[in-house]
């Protein structure tokens, strides 16, 4: 084994050598971190992305849930504005209108959205890590829009229920009656105090159409997505 002559290698050692070949470590270094920083950051941006497409996904479908549900409520109030118009005329009311629309006090909707995507980016971390806040928070409130739409839904057919649940409750003189037209079964709803407290209310259940606030943040955030993700 050679030995080390420690006289001749403290001879020939320079400070230059040394800090040369320090700087060449600490680059090395700096470099692995910034390697590694950069695909943790390459990583989580795909990670974002691909919540971000869950979520659009999911808002798309309670947009098409919220949509549907506004045309039904709109269809039905539409009806019974009509009733409310003609009742002293219902014959200038075409009998296909009100044969369709025959269940309508009766009808109960139900309506359902999902948070099933927006639960996971909460629960996964990665909302923090998205450096614009205005939009995490224009996309809560597209959410809170979802919810404010069940709470409305709930409480327009809870009310329905809740006349109707008065109207059966009277005794029936003739419950086997046989009306002569649809003419003849309407005017009897129209001169029964509880259909006809439901028909006269249900149009002014809400000041506004419930529906089209939540609709437009929910769009806004969808279109924030495609443009972002």
């Amino acid at each position: 084994m050679k030995k080390i002559n420690l006289k001749e290698t403290l001879q020939n050692w320079k400070p230059g050598n040394y800090l040369r070949e320090l700087s060449i470590v600490i680059v090395g270094v700096f470099v692995t971190l910034a390697g590694t920083g950069f695909i943790s950051n390459v990583s989580q941006e795909k990670q974002i992305k691909e919540s971000m497409q869950m979520i659009k996904m999911e808002l798309e479908e309670n947009l098409s849930n919220i949509n549907r549900a506004e045309a039904l409520y709109l269809d039905e109030i539409s009806f019974f504005r009509m009733l409310i118009q003609k009742q002293d005329s219902l014959q200038t009311i075409d009998a296909s209108i009100l044969e369709d629309n025959i269940n309508a006090p009766f009808k109960i909707e139900d309506f359902e959205y999902s948070e099933d995507a927006l639960e996971v980016l909460k629960n996964s971390a990665l909302m923090q890590q998205i450096a614009d806040k205005q939009f995490i928070l224009k996309l809560l409130q597209a959410y809170k829009g979802c919810r404010r739409i069940s709470e409305s839904q709930k409480f327009y057919y809870t009310n329905k229920q809740e006349h109707m649940a008065r109207c059966m409750s009277q005794p029936v003189s003739d419950p086997q009656r046989v009306y002569k037209d649809i003419y003849e079964m309407w005017e009897a709803r129209l001169q029964d105090y509880n259909m006809g407290i439901l028909i006269q209310t249900a149009p002014n259940t809400f000041d506004e159409n419930p529906f089209t606030d939540p609709q437009k943040a929910i769009k806004e955030v969808i279109e924030l997505i495609e443009e972002k993700y």
